[in-house]
């Protein structure tokens, strides 16, 4: 039998799948058809974009590259992220995690804090990572993409072992080829590249190692070969928000490296773990044994051979003599960095591009009335922004004219948004002074073809919803009766045999049609 196709074989077992072999990538075969199906990923993270330092020099961006590529990949699901202590404290990584998630990410993205210090194998305690984790891996497999220090993921395995087979793999970004590659960015560096996240927690990455979990090791000799350029910042900065926010953020730490290390861009280490998770055929990788050796510090140049001047390193090559064998990627393709730019700023998928329900527009005939109507009937509220009440009148600009289809830019409108506090839905309210349209309402029905049909309320109790709106005034029910039925129950809200769904319908004194429903399962933001 071919060595290859026994190491296949092999590396299947250990992956619990049938492996296949891609442009020299051996890989388990779910890792390859990105197109068929979207892998599930729960990101760890030690995000530090944007915060200050004590030295006052930019933080490190590419862990901000990683999370934003795997938001907007068109073949991965995230999860969820935990953060870790790392490049910052867990308090600060967990907040700027929060921040990404809420303005680019999923809406309602599990985001968790995790481990603020390295592994104590003697005090092992719960975390909100650890929970989460345990969660998710407990109803999905997941592929972890673990960006900092291995401690949230080392904790996990303790504490969950029975779960350890639910992890598809781990993807972290550290180890090194051999005790003599050290890594340097450009003629300016004294000094070569710390393994930081191993550095950080050493005893983590030996408990990964020796649990078996199948683990992909990114290391910065390949991400050297992988470079950020002006031009490609220029290029972020003219697509999307995303892209925006991270030109900005950029800024200073591509000038930090042209400056302080003589390169003409900087390398995102942290990307490519991303990126491995996003399409590991870009990269080319060998399974071979891994091991931690006591070695020089090559970061204390001057100093090997006193006893301080030594600490762990992360190996894994073919001369390793280990029975822990790792995934090691040790060269990755052309053009990696600017498809790494194209999918933060311009995504393929027209998922990606929505990102949440922001409004329905009701055109009104007063806007005082209608919210008086609103608040009564459903509940609404004056919505309010950070500015103040969301309430706009008299609004003429022509930018705003033009955009809502009026090309000679004249429009005089009152504007005003009400919230509702438990449904979390927006209603803008739209009263025209100019132009003034024909004062007439188009009252449709709920079969009639064309346009939205109408708008759907999930309600916890639909007869009590019945007996409530039938009663206010400008509710029309809409009650198909059939006059040749003689039951007093038709018009009513009506339980389905199939399944515990009820619902009825209504239309407003504006023409929009209502549903209110109840017995439907509800999700995270209370949708169904």
């Amino acid at each position: 039998m071919p060595k290859v196709v026994m190491l296949a074989k092999k590396y299947a077992k250990k992956f619990r799948q049938e492996a296949v072999i891609i442009s020299g990538v051996l890989l388990p075969a779910n890792t390859i058809s990105a197109t068929l199906e979207k892998t599930p990923v729960w990101i760890d993270t030690d995000l530090s974009i944007g915060a200050g330092t004590s030295t006052n020099a930019p933080c490190d961006v590419d862990d901000a590259y990683a999370v934003l590529s795997l938001f907007n990949a068109p073949s991965v699901r995230v999860e969820g992220i935990s953060a870790v202590f790392g490049n910052t404290d867990v308090d600060t990584a967990l907040s700027l995690a929060r921040m990404l998630s809420d303005r680019f990410g999923p809406v309602a993205l599990p985001v968790v804090r995790g481990a603020a210090s390295a592994l104590q194998i003697q005090q092992l305690a719960e975390t909100e990572a650890t929970l989460a984790l345990a969660d998710k891996l407990e109803k999905q497999r997941l592929t972890i993409v673990a960006i900092g220090p291995a401690t949230n993921i080392a904790n996990l395995i303790l504490l969950h072992p029975e779960l350890v087979s639910r992890i598809d793999r781990v993807i972290l970004v550290a180890g090194r080829s051999s005790e003599d590659c050290h890594v340097f960015a450009g003629p300016k560096q004294d000094t070569p590249f710390r393994d930081l996240n191993f550095d950080l927690d050493p005893d983590a990455f030996r408990i990964l190692l020796e649990s078996n979990v199948p683990l992909v090791l990114m290391p910065c000799e390949v991400a050297r070969k992988v470079r950020i350029t002006g031009k490609q910042l220029n290029r972020l900065g003219s697509h999307g928000a995303a892209g925006k926010y991270l030109k900005r953020h950029s800024m200073p730490w591509y000038e930090h490296w042209v400056e302080n290390f003589g390169t003409r861009g900087f390398n995102p280490f942290d990307a490519l773990a991303a990126g491995f998770a996003i399409n590991p055929n870009f990269f080319k990788c060998s399974m071979v044994p891994a091991r931690i050796e006591i070695l020089p510090d090559d970061t204390k140049a001057g100093r090997f051979g006193e006893p301080e001047s030594y600490k762990p390193y992360l190996i894994a090559s073919d001369q390793c003599v280990s029975p822990n064998k790792v995934l090691f990627c040790h060269d990755v393709d052309e053009g990696v960095a600017d498809q790494l730019v194209q999918c933060i700023s311009c995504p393929k998928e027209p998922s990606k591009f929505v990102s949440a329900v922001s409004h329905l527009n009701v055109v009104v005939d007063d806007v005082e009335k209608a919210t008086a109507f609103y608040q009564r009937t459903l509940g609404f509220e004056q919505a309010y922004d950070e500015e103040g009440k969301m309430d706009y009148p008299n609004l003429s600009p022509v930018s705003f004219a033009r955009d809502a289809g009026f090309p000679d830019g004249k429009v005089n409108a009152d504007i005003r948004f009400l919230h509702h506090p438990i449904a979390g839905l927006y209603l803008e309210l739209t009263c025209y002074h100019y132009p003034k349209e024909v004062p007439d309402i188009t009252l449709k029905n709920t079969n009639d073809m064309g346009g939205i049909s109408h708008a759907a309320l999930e309600v916890t109790d639909v007869f009590e919803a019945y007996e409530y709106l039938k009663d206010q005034p400008g509710v029309e029910m809409l009650q198909y009766s059939d006059p040749n039925v003689d039951d007093d129950s038709v018009g009513l809200p009506q339980m389905f045999n199939s399944f515990p769904v009820a619902f009825f319908y209504w239309r407003d004194p504006y023409g929009v049609r209502w549903e209110m429903g109840g017995g439907r399962k509800k999700g995270l933001l209370r949708g169904i």
